[in-house]
């Protein structure tokens, strides 16, 4: 399953690089490619999350998520 999330507060590659490592961390999650220009993350996962589930993933981190939307 592909979703989209929609970020805010990302200025540099270590703010993608820290997002990339947090939403690697939830369950099933196998791709995290992180596009700083647009503060978008796409995430290939086995799972479906909602937009509260990134966020708690980062609730140690400055950046907050948007929006989530999934690609069929």
């Amino acid at each position: 399953m592909k979703q989209i999330v929609a970020l805010s507060n990302l200025s540099c590659q270590h703010c993608a690089d820290r997002v990339t490592k947090s939403f690697q961390s939830l369950e099933g999650v196998t791709k995290v490619v992180v596009d700083l220009s647009s503060e978008i993350a796409e995430v290939i996962s086995d799972n479906i999350y909602r937009l509260e589930d990134y966020q708690a993933s980062l609730s140690s981190t400055r950046y907050v998520v948007k929006q989530v939307q999934t690609v069929e």
